[in-house]
């Protein structure tokens, strides 16, 4: 799968797996998009990474959030909560 190139048009706040689904469907689109706050141990921090623009994550919840953002000055028009999208 290829990431969709340009900057992001939607960020999608997924996490324990909520955001698999949105993630394939933008790939598929070939919409760019920015996903986040992932921990790097969740089970979907490895699609987001590899589909994504860009990806905001912390090490762990138990560490607390580093300070490991990306995106810089990319906006958003879209937010997707797919845990509250059905």
């Amino acid at each position: 799968m290829e990431r969709p190139e340009g900057i992001p048009e939607v960020f999608v706040i997924g996490g324990g797996g909520t955001g698999l689904a949105v993630y394939n469907r933008l790939q598929r689109q070939n919409i760019p998009f920015a996903a986040g706050i992932l921990q790097e141990n969740d089970v979907e921090y490895a699609a987001a990474s590899a589909l994504a623009a860009c990806v905001f994550f912390g090490k762990s919840i138990l560490s607390g959030f580093g300070r490991n953002l990306f995106c810089g000055q990319n906006r958003c028009s879209m937010t997707v909560m797919p845990a509250f999208a059905h």
